[in-house]
């Protein structure tokens, strides 16, 4: 009733312990992305491992050696695909998707949210899940969605920096710890130091939008699809802190599909 026979019972803790050990030393040798689950394919790569793990450990029909191949086959194919990922933007576009913007400025973007089957409950149980409090708070914040799932900006890891470095830790050991850049650990600790770790708004006017900015002006075209230029410069200065010249508002606005439908 509770088991078959001995024999199953120690295979299955030899065979268990000398998977485990094998998995670990591959992932030791493979480096910490392995599992660091940055995007889809590496969330595939870690759910792969563990259910190669347990077929390895139940069932008699996997053999250790075959087992122990296959957890080769997976890290070394999450190891080439982020291998190329980084010097090529056309694997890194195709392994990861663009995020999509989901709420602006305290407002559901509902087109968005029915495009990637997501509920306004499901935003609101993410940004809890961050510890960010209330959804009032992020008025002036965006929410994006990525193919690995939602990420709301957080203040735990400038936290968890700063007071390594705070109880002794230095700042090149912290850098390798938590997998970031010396001068981001140095900008932690002097944030930390001056009494706020939140990120500081420049009050320059950018030169151009990146990235971010592109599509956090394509979500403000929706929401307000007939404001003038200038009052597409208000929302963009009370939302981001910043204030883009006209011409450069204009040519992004333009960028994004944005057009004269009445005098401006």
């Amino acid at each position: 009733m509770f088991f078959s026979d001995w024999y199953n019972l120690g295979r299955v803790l030899i065979v268990g312990v000398l998977a485990c050990l094998g998995l670990i030393v591959l992932l030791r040798l493979s480096g910490k992305r392995t599992l660091a689950k940055m995007n889809a394919f590496d969330f595939v790569v870690t759910v792969a491992l563990g259910s190669t793990l347990a077929t390895v450990l139940l069932s008699k029909d996997v053999a250790l050696a075959e087992g122990l191949v296959a957890f080769a086959t997976l890290i070394a194919l999450q190891f080439i695909i982020a291998w190329l990922s980084v010097r090529s933007q056309t694997i890194s576009g195709f392994v990861k998707s663009e995020p999509s913007l989901l709420l602006y400025r305290g407002r559901f973007l509902h087109e968005t949210l029915r495009r990637e089957r997501v509920t306004e409950e499901e935003v609101r149980s993410a940004i809890r899940q961050g510890g960010h409090g209330a959804l009032e708070r992020w008025s002036n914040r965006l929410v994006r969605w990525y193919a690995g799932g939602m990420r709301a900006y957080s203040m735990d890891l400038r936290e968890r920096v700063a007071r390594a470095v705070a109880n002794g830790m230095s700042k090149a050991e912290a850098a390798r710890r938590y997998e970031l850049g010396l001068s981001t650990v140095k900008r932690y600790v002097r944030l930390g130091a001056g009494g706020s770790l939140r990120p500081r708004i420049s009050p320059g006017r950018p030169r151009a939008l990146d990235a971010a900015g592109v599509v956090a002006l394509r979500a403000q075209v929706a929401a307000y699809p007939d404001a003038t230029i200038a009052e597409h410069q208000r929302l963009w200065q009370a939302a981001q802190g910043t204030a883009p010249s006209r011409a450069t508002l204009g040519r992004a606005l333009r960028r994004v599909g944005w057009t004269r439908k009445k005098s401006r």
